[in-house]
C-alpha cells in the first residue's frame, strides 16, 4: 500500500487516481483514501485529547472522515496529493471538533450521562472494536517514536502544525521538492512500522 507520493512517478499516479475517482472509478477512490489513512490517524491522534479516546478512538474519527470523503468526493476540486490531504484534514478537524463539543456539553449536563454512554457506544459500536482502535492508536504512537528524528519532525510540522512544504523548506533551508520527498519517505517508513508492528526493531 502506498502511503505518500515521495517521487514524481508516484505523484503522477495520485493525480491519475484523482481524475479517475472524479470519473466514478470507485477502485481509484478507494486507493486514494486508503493511502491517506495513516496520515489521518496521525492527525486525529493530535486533534483528539487522550482523555476522550476511551469514548471515541481516533480511528473512529478517521473512519467517519473517510466515509464522508467517499460520499462527498465531488466537493473536492484539487488535483494533487497535498490538496487532497488538506481537504481530508479539514473534514477530520471538523469531525473532531464536533466530538469535543458533544462530550464537553454533555459533561456540563449531569442529566445527560446515560444518553452520553449510549452515544459513545453507538460511535464505538462494540468493546472489541474499541479495544482494537486503542491498540491501533498505541501502535501509531510507538511507530512515530521509532522514526528517525528528521522523519518525525517533518511529519509533525506538516500534520500537526499544518505547515506547507514551502514553509518547512524555509525552516530546513532546503527546497520544496526535497521536503516533499522527505515527507513521502517519512510516511512510507511510518506505514512499514504500522504494517509490521510486531517485527523486532
Amino acid at each position: 500500500m502506498s502511503s505518500g507520493s515521495g517521487t514524481p512517478k508516484e505523484a503522477v499516479e495520485v493525480e491519475k487516481w484523482i481524475v479517475e475517482a472524479h470519473q466514478g472509478n470507485r477502485e481509484a477512490l478507494g486507493r486514494l483514501l486508503d493511502m491517506c489513512r495513516h496520515y489521518l490517524l496521525l492527525v486525529a491522534s493530535k486533534e483528539l485529547a487522550p482523555a476522550l479516546w476511551a469514548k471515541v478512538a481516533p480511528s473512529d474519527i478517521v473512519q467517519d472522515t473517510l466515509l464522508e470523503a467517499a460520499r462527498d468526493f465531488s466537493d473536492f476540486h484539487g488535483g494533487g496529493e497535498e490538496e487532497l490531504l488538506a481537504w481530508l484534514r479539514g473534514i477530520l478537524r471538523h469531525n473532531a471538533a464536533n466530538v469535543r463539543r458533544h462530550f464537553e456539553t454533555a459533561k456540563r449536563d449531569v442529566a445527560r450521562e446515560v444518553p452520553l454512554e449510549e452515544a459513545a457506544a453507538a460511535v464505538s459500536e462494540t468493546p472489541s472494536r474499541q479495544a482494537q482502535a486503542r491498540e491501533q492508536d498505541e501502535q501509531l504512537a510507538k511507530a512515530i517514536g521509532q522514526l528517525p528524528e528528521h522523519y518525525r519532525q517533518v511529519l509533525l510540522w506538516h500534520s500537526t502544525e499544518h505547515l506547507t512544504f514551502a514553509q518547512i523548506a524555509d525552516k530546513l533551508n532546503s527546497t520544496i521538492d526535497a521536503v516533499r520527498k522527505l515527507w513521502g519517505r517519512a510516511l512510507n517508513e511510518l506505514a512499514k512500522l504500522l504494517d509490521s508492528p510486531h517485527e523486532p526493531t
